[in-house]
This record gives structure tokens, C-alpha cells and sequence, in this order.
């Protein structure tokens, strides 16, 4: 269990424990808190979604978020891209690969594998989203 706070332009996200909290402008779901489309909140909620996940580190930048579990699986919410819809509440990247280590950018994330000891950036195309993301190996 951790605590961080990040930010990016005029919203955030917070981790306390192992709740993960938003708040700010959300009109691209980035906020995490309901599956509505939220416009605005000015004080921190607790992300929809993540209930029972242990969070071990989180990241915020552009229109999206990130949360790491402690069981490495990485979890992505926020501005969908291309014909995508933008994602309301964190989804599990389908992956088996264990991640340790996140960093989001303003359309792109690097993340840090485990056992692999690989450093891989996910790029949102215009016909991906961040959630089904492209892996590219450096």
C-alpha cells in the first residue's frame, strides 16, 4: 500500500492505501469514478472499479490514467482514441506479462516488466485505444 498524487493540466489522481481517487474535469472518463459521463468533480472520489485490487502505483497524463496492481497487472481508463469510445473506469490490459513500473505520456505509457526486464511503450493509434494498446519492445 502506497500514497502518491499526480497531475496533469487541470485534473488529478490521487492513491491513499490502495484507493485510487480522482477529481478535477473528467469529460473523457480520466477521473475514474462512475460510468457516466462526468464533466466536473472538485473534491477526490474513489475510482469505480478497482474495489478489492491491491494498488501499488498510479499515473495521470493527457486525457487518461493509470493504476498498477500488486499482482503487476496494469489497469488503464480515460480518452478512447480513433473510433474507440472513452473508457469511464479502469479495465485490465489484457496481458501476461507482469508489469512493475508505469509512466504515461500524453497518447503513450511506458511500463517496466518484471521477470522480463523489458521497458515497453504503448502507443493509442488511431484505431486502438489505451486499453487494447500496440506493445512495442525497445
Amino acid at each position: 500500500m502506497g500514497s502518491s498524487i499526480h497531475s496533469w493540466d487541470q485534473y488529478g489522481a490521487g492513491l491513499s492505501g490502495d484507493t485510487v481517487y480522482g477529481f478535477g474535469p473528467g469529460k473523457r472518463g480520466q477521473l475514474g469514478v462512475s460510468m457516466d459521463n462526468i464533466i466536473s468533480i472538485s473534491l477526490p472520489q474513489a475510482t469505480v472499479g478497482l474495489e478489492g485490487v491491491e494498488i501499488v502505483s498510479i499515473d495521470a497524463n493527457g486525457d487518461h490514467s493509470a493504476a498498477l496492481s500488486g499482482d503487476g497487472h496494469l489497469y488503464t481508463w480515460g480518452r478512447g482514441f480513433g473510433s474507440t469510445s472513452d473508457v469511464h473506469c479502469p479495465r485490465r490490459l489484457p496481458s501476461s506479462l507482469c508489469f512493475i513500473q508505469i509512466a504515461l505520456g500524453w497518447k503513450h505509457m511506458l511500463v517496466l516488466t518484471g521477470v522480463e526486464g523489458k521497458c515497453l511503450c504503448l502507443v493509442a493509434t488511431t484505431m486502438e485505444s489505451l486499453v487494447i494498446l500496440k506493445r512495442e519492445a525497445w
